[in-house]
């Protein structure tokens, strides 16, 4: 299931309109509905009607708008009145590999007629990572994209994470790096993949860093926020620290659909893209820089995209987009995973419906050094989330203390001490529990053989040279 994480809401006016007189609860009319202050990435709309009582329980309909000056307008003719459930898609194109930008999805009934809005918010979806090609060298993989970023577990030659919240996209860079014990890059892989409304994969092979090393992380400035409409400039700085490699590519994802790859070249670069954003709302920027020997550094940040007033029209906001930059401290362990968990008030409401926000996610965290874990994933504003830390270690896992953060508009990084370092119990017994002593007995055989019984002890092991 998709993980819908609202930027953007556009309003969504629907009226039913009769051709003559109806009888209440009956008769057939047909909807017209306008979609409003499109942003200039969407390039088509259609809306799915689907009949949801006893009445309307046949009727299925998907309508394709026609869109002119930033408004489309889609008619439902022949339509029986009663409830529907209305969903409604904004796609970056026309074509075959088209991507769901916004989306929309809510219950209404059609009986008269009078005007019914519909959120369209901006999504995010799921993209599990899969890395091969891993050598013994590289004890720590890390999936990213842009400012987001996941722990890859591994297992053999491969390894998998997830990482959670990525917006949808046709081109989404995804870097996977291999560093070892100390933090220096071993192994690197990078992929391009289309991110849908569905979750998504992607594999990504690492090949060994031999002879060149990365270039630095990009540097990133800008206004914090820019206006609907005008024009807004980031500045970007490049470098490659020495001369194994010389800078290629740096790709600007915009966050709102848009990508923009521009070639570079030398040891540094300083560039000053614009871009003109259409719809409010945050959004996350992401910068790769990518050098000749095809290594890559990410960086990102947010802009806050604020509305204006065009005449008597309302852009409605839904629930918006932040990153959280999630750091757990004070604990020494193989792996440190946290699950954020959703408010229960948030799901089944306009704003976030319950098949648009899933009710937790599952992060697993990246060692940072000294017992300090992160991770980065987005997650709508204006709710409290719950964390809960887990330390693992071989078979035993420790449950950290349970806290809370709140995402506002310009982000979270919520840090936290560990805390509750407690080794999970072991499973009560469920039968009597016998003494190992009455079971090794005095002679030499067992005074219990051929019985079934529970002992319960701790197994130590001394692995001194000789004792193999």
């Amino acid at each position: 299931m998709k993980k819908s994480l609202s930027l953007l809401s556009a309003a969504l006016l629907l009226s039913a309109c009769s051709s003559g007189p109806q009888t209440p609860g009956a008769g057939k009319g047909q909807a017209r509905i306008q979609v409003l202050s499109l942003p200039a990435e969407v390039q088509q709309v259609t809306l799915e009607v689907r009949g949801t009582d006893t009445n309307t329980k046949n009727e299925v309909r998907n309508v394709t708008a026609t869109i002119s000056d930033g408004t489309a307008t889609l008619t439902v003719p022949n339509l029986v009145k009663g409830a529907y459930t209305l969903t409604a898609r904004g796609y970056d194109g026309d074509d075959a590999g088209k991507v769901v930008l916004y989306k929309g999805s809510r219950a209404v009934t059609f009986a008269e007629e009078k005007p019914i809005s519909l959120k369209m918010n901006r999504i995010t979806s799921a993209l599990q990572v899969t890395a091969t090609g891993i050598t013994a060298k590289s004890n720590v993989l890390v999936a990213k994209v842009g400012a987001l970023e996941a722990r890859l577990i591994g297992n053999g030659g491969t390894a998998t994470g997830t990482l959670q919240g990525v917006p949808t996209g046709r081109a989404i860079k995804v870097v996977v790096e291999g560093r070892d014990s100390v933090g220096a890059l071993q192994q690197q892989g990078t992929a391009t993949v289309r991110l849908s409304e569905e979750d998504g994969t992607v594999s990504v092979g690492l090949a060994d860093v031999v002879s060149a090393t990365a270039p630095d992380a990009p540097t990133l400035s800008g206004a914090d926020t820019s206006r609907k409409g005008e024009m807004y400039t980031l500045n970007i700085g490049a470098r490659q620290a020495d001369s194994s490699a010389s800078l290629k590519t740096v790709t600007v994802d915009w966050g709102d659909g848009s990508t923009e790859s521009i070639t570079v070249g030398g040891q540094t670069a300083e560039l000053h893209p614009t871009h003109t954003y259409t719809a409010p709302g945050p959004r996350s920027v992401s910068v790769t820089v990518t050098n000749t020997a095809n290594l890559s550094s990410t960086a990102g940040l947010s802009v806050s995209v604020l509305d204006t007033v065009t005449g008597n029209v309302t852009v409605d906001v839904g629930a918006e987009v932040a990153p959280v930059n999630l750091t757990v401290t004070g604990v020494e362990a193989e792996r440190v995973t946290a699950t954020i968990t959703a408010p229960q008030a948030s799901l089944g409401t306009a704003s976030l419906r319950a098949q648009d926000l899933k009710g937790s996610y599952s992060l697993e965290l990246v060692p940072r050094g000294n017992g300090t874990w992160g991770g980065t994933l987005s997650l709508p504003v204006g709710y409290t989330y719950t964390v809960q830390p887990r330390a693992v270690t071989g078979e035993q896992v420790r449950e950290g203390q349970s806290r809370s953060f709140t995402v506002t508009p310009e982000g979270a990084a919520p840090s936290f001490p560990f805390g509750g370092d407690t080794a999970l119990a072991c499973p009560a017994p469920t039968g009597t529990v016998t003494n190992i002593g009455a079971v090794q007995g005095s002679g030499a055989a067992s005074p219990l053989v051929g019985q079934t019984v529970t002992v319960r002890g701790v197994v130590t092991g001394d692995f001194q040279a000789g004792l193999g």
